[in-house]
């Protein structure tokens, strides 16, 4: 069913999508002769100086420098705000449900509004200068990290910060004590997933504020010199991949203090080799044990791999010569103690081999578990005060010099930022353009107007079929890229040829790839699902391949000695076991690429983004209002889809929603399933799901004895053969089917009435039960003078109050109630 919903979708993204894959085919040509246009680079050229004095180097390297500077004090300044805003946001620090549902509210609108936005609107405050762009990554800091913070906050461990407000402690000196070193590294660490963040979407906003390498690209761009295009581009994925590397090493070594924690990495290191073993495919590991002493004898290693494989081949052809000669497949197989399986002919050398290296694993695991008990205890007999502060680092040093850099970085930025503020005829003309927003034109939203040629509707329907297609074929391809970069999967040597292209390939932001399809193919949506694609397909890569080198390799040898080909192996033994997480990966990232493929119309790959713009640019702000509208309430939509799907496929949880109306579909049901249970016999014995296999039998036979008598009497009337059946299998005595029909409708009237009173009456006797708790608690409440015993006993008191309401709609919702009571025979009607 899903399969099938899913390339529904498919299809019919594409027809919306207009995708035309002959028109980019035809083009590949240009799109190989527009990649050598950008990669063939005349540095005589580039350091060539204009008639002001300035090299399109010199200009290239100072734009990189100026965005550098500018992504560090925004995302410093966001990063801050957006730490307030949660700790607000969280009721178990902030008790204030007006403030807490005002900042998250916050949150949830930054995080749905497109992020160049931001850049439109300031723009009429502080023009296109490099402090609109600050300001603009502030905000889309704020909605990176927000959310993530509120959700940290909300996982911490706070038995600390509770003991501290205990003994009289105020809360923001518990909260410094008690929360704040638990929840230093995840400052950091979110701060610097932004921070790489904004360094990747940060010339699209410079575009527009004509501030930074953005600016310098777009000038480039439209004056078509895809050299000095190829050069910026390259200079931004070099300067990524370089943040990343230095991001892993603050990371590793100064949050988490690699070179200190004792011990530490040694444990790692048995327990990634223990991984590595079980995870290695058989026979590599077999030649690393028998020829780790003689590895550079490759003679041998090929004389081993031949006779295994002509082993393979013999084993094959004998279990075929057998075969001819017997024809009892129960021959075929023996069984084997080792895997507990039946074994085909064919594969016994497989599974002989596969059961040596197997013990081999286990004895090697074993002893590599027994070195890590040991290296424990000795690790804990070392942590002395003494040794620690022998071994300890200078830690406070490199941070001092780390925090002392980014400081100094941060105050040097804010030094380069202009502050510039717009006359005040434009501010008041911005007020005003911002009133005209909130004023939407709600007849946009639906239909097409004298102004716009699209309804948002139609708009937010594309952009979802962009986001779709784009992650469907982006999901596709890395599923298969995955699997060639998984060493557990395909040869080692093949695993990190395509490892490496995988690696280049996500260096890239996903706007750069838009850039290239509409230099090559036009503007256009099936632009943007090509790009969304190649940015779904470089970070589905990573995590299918981490997905695939996790599987249980025993599984695979038990389903080989079977005799299950590859085809089968891969069906039965590696999907099963990851297509959950897979699947869990392509939600994630779909809910990321519909909130990207806005951003991606800046550069004409999605006409939801680029119209956005163009009505800003126009002054239709009521029209920009109505689509910023729709694109924050379908935003909303599509993270409560993407987080319902999630829950399910890892919890396997509904929302309240959806019970509610599987719900009320089960409780339809369950009279029609009772009635045919009550017409056979005669009273209500089986459970919900036993009388809903009951009602599909019975209705399965009455219909079998129908088709038989209506061959034999094919003059006889359908309903006068129908009612004969029915009395047949119920031994009733209807005289028509129409009396029949009469009889069912009042019975199930009947059932549904006495229900409802069944309801009513549940609910009477919680509401009473409620009434009664809460006149016992201020009776008790009353009594007590101790401020501690009346928290804890309003506590208890809640959580009650939550147990009986938990109980309430678990009978209310339970369809097993005595309906034998309810139960009329036709007589009596």
């Amino acid at each position: 069913m899903i399969v099938i919903f899913t390339m529904n979708a498919v299809i019919v993204s594409f027809i919306i999508v207009d995708g035309n894959w002959g028109q980019l085919f035809n083009n590949f040509n240009n799109l190989v002769l527009r990649l050598k246009q950008m990669f063939k680079w005349d540095f005589k050229n580039f350091f060539e100086k204009n008639r002001f004095g300035e090299s399109f180097m010199n200009r290239a390297l100072m734009s990189l420098l100026s965005t550098f500077l500018i992504s560090i004090s925004g995302t410093i300044i966001g990063t801050i705000i957006s730490l307030i805003i949660a700790i607000c946001s969280s009721y178990r620090v902030v008790k204030n449900k007006f403030i807490n549902s005002i900042c998250i509210s916050i949150l949830a609108i930054l995080r749905t509004i497109p992020s160049f936005v931001f850049s439109l609107i300031l723009i009429g405050y502080f023009g296109q200068s490099s402090l609109t762009l600050m300001i603009s990554i502030c905000l889309f800091t704020i909605s990176i990290t927000g959310r993530l913070y509120l959700e940290k906050i909300e996982h911490l461990n706070y038995k600390v910060y509770d003991s501290l407000r205990a003994t009289g402690s105020t809360k923001t000196n518990a909260y410094i004590a008690g929360v704040m070193p638990e929840f230093t590294w995840n400052i950091f660490s979110v701060m610097f997933y932004a921070f790489e963040t904004n360094i990747r979407y940060i010339a699209i906003i410079g575009g527009i504020t004509k501030v930074g390498i953005g600016e310098l690209i777009n000038n480039n761009i439209s004056l078509q010199r895809w050299d000095r295009v190829g050069f910026l581009l390259f200079l931004l994925v070099l300067f990524i991949v370089i943040l990343e590397s230095l991001i892993y090493l603050a990371k590793n070594y100064l949050l988490m203090d690699k070179d200190f924690i004792i011990g530490k990495n040694k444990e790692k290191n048995i327990i990634k080799k223990i991984n590595k073993i079980k995870n290695m495919n058989n026979l590599k590991y077999y030649i690393n044990i028998k020829y780790k002493f003689i590895k550079k004898n490759k003679q041998e290693i090929k004389k081993f791999k031949k006779t295994h494989k002509n082993n393979i081949r013999v084993n094959k052809l004998s279990f075929n010569s057998f075969i001819k000669n017997e024809p009892n497949i129960k021959k075929w197989f023996i069984y084997d103690q080792y895997f507990s399986i039946w074994v085909r002919l064919d594969k016994t050398y497989v599974t002989y081999f596969n059961k040596e290296v197997e013990i081999l694993k286990n004895i090697e695991i074993e002893s590599l578990k027994e070195m890590l008990v040991k290296l424990k205890e000795n690790n804990k007999k070392l942590i002395t005060p003494r040794y620690v502060n022998s071994k300890r680092p200078k830690n406070w040093v490199k941070r001092l010099i780390f925090f002392g850099i980014i400081f100094i970085l941060f105050i040097y930025s804010l030094t380069n930022i202009k502050f510039v503020i717009m006359d005040k005829e434009i501010i008041n003309s911005t007020n005003q353009s911002i009133k005209r927003i909130f004023n939407i034109d709600w007849k946009s939203l639906f239909m097409q107007t004298n102004k716009v040629s699209h309804s948002v509707i139609s708009l937010i329907i594309e952009t979802l079929a962009t986001a779709v297609l784009g992650t469907f074929i982006g999901s596709l391809l890395a599923y298969f890229l995955g699997l060639l970069s998984s060493d557990t999967i395909v040869n080692f040597y093949v695993a990190k040829i395509f490892k490496f292209i995988t690696i280049i390939i996500r260096a890239v932001p996903t706007y750069i790839y838009a850039i290239i399809f509409v230099s090559v193919i036009g503007l256009g949506p099936f632009n943007g699902s090509l790009a969304i694609a190649m940015g779904t397909m470089s970070m589905l890569t990573k995590y299918n391949r981490e997905v695939f080198e996790s599987i249980n390799t025993k599984l695979i040898s038990q389903l080989q000695a079977t005799g299950f080909n590859f085809l089968q192996k891969f069906k039965y033994g590696v999907i099963p076991q990851t297509n959950s997480n897979v699947i869990a990966y392509i939600i994630y990232r779909f809910d990321i690429n519909f909130k990207e493929v806005a951003t991606l119309g800046l550069v004409g790959a999605g006409t939801l983004g680029y119209l956005l713009n163009a009505y800003f640019s126009l002054r239709w702000f009521e029209q920009f209002g109505a689509l910023s509208f729709g694109i924050i309430l379908f935003t909303f939509l599509m993270e409560w889809i993407a987080k319902m799907m999630r829950e399910k496929i890892k919890y396997n949880k509904n929302p309240k929603l959806i019970d509610f109306i599987i719900n009320k579909i089960r409780s339809l049901k369950y009279i029609n399933y009772k009635f045919e249970e009550l017409m056979f016999f005669k009273k209500s014995t089986l459970l919900f799901e036993e009388s809903r296999a009951f009602y599909y039998y019975s209705n399965n036979e009455i219909f079998k004895e129908f088709k038989i008598r209506k061959k034999i009497n094919n003059n006889v009337k359908n309903n006068e053969l129908l009612i004969n059946c029915i009395n047949d299998y119920y031994k009733s005595n209807f005289k028509n089917y129409s009396e029949y029909k009469i009889y069912k409708l009042r019975v199930l009237k009947n059932i549904k009435n006495h229900r409802k009173d069944y309801l009513t009456e549940i609910k009477t006797t919680y509401k009473n039960k409620l009434k009664n708790n809460k006149t016992k608690f201020k009776i008790q409440i009353k009594e007590l003078n101790n401020k501690e015993k009346v928290n804890n006993f309003t506590n208890e008191y809640k959580k009650e109050l939550k147990n009986n309401k938990y109980s309430y709609k678990n009978i209310k919702n339970l369809l097993e109630w005595d309906i034998n009571k309810y139960y009329i025979n036709f007589k009596e009607l």
